[in-house]
């Protein structure tokens, strides 16, 4: 390996249009993007990566987005 590291961005929003936009910019930008369309996804995904930078939407249904951070 040539010991890049990978930085995770964490993409959490119901709205799959901006999940898939910010994931473009951000992958773009030379960032790992994962995404994920509610709160229980994001905490049920137990093959996540350790993430460096969250982006979330804090008006979700169910776990919102202030009951997660």
């Amino acid at each position: 390996m040539s010991g890049l590291k990978h930085h995770y961005v964490a993409i959490v929003d119901d709205d799959e249009s901006v999940c898939r936009s910010l994931g473009r910019l951000l992958g773009t930008a030379g960032f790992q993007p994962v995404t994920y369309l509610s709160a229980e996804a994001f905490l049920d995904d137990t093959k996540r990566p350790r993430f460096d930078c969250l982006v979330l939407d804090i008006q979700l249904e169910g776990i919102t987005g202030l009951e997660l951070r």
